[in-house]
């Protein structure tokens, strides 16, 4: 009976490890796209006057073009329209 309940508690840490485990691979994903988006100023693509929103989600994906090997999987939509709720801040210069 002891046996049974220590491979099933073994059985239940380790399911809640995996699943800790994909939730910090999906934070990590999305802190890095955020970071490559800001940095190397793929959110610019917001700011053009693109005749469609269709067009602008193309074009952030060819943004990220370059950077994909940097990343754990594939660059979703669902990804790309997260980022695009950020607030982008426009710098303003001194005079």
């Amino acid at each position: 009976m002891l046996k049974i309940s220590t491979y099933n508690t073994r059985d239940l840490l380790n399911q809640e490890l995996e699943i800790r485990f994909a939730e910090l691979e999906e934070e990590w994903h999305h802190t890095s796209l955020e970071k490559l988006f800001f940095e190397k100023k793929i959110y610019r693509e917001l700011e053009k006057d693109t005749e469609t929103w269709e067009l602008i989600i193309k074009a952030i994906e060819k943004g990220f073009e370059p950077y994909r090997k940097q990343l754990r999987r594939e660059i979703t939509r669902d990804d790309i329209l997260k980022l695009t709720e950020k607030p982008v801040r426009k710098s303003r210069s001194s005079t």
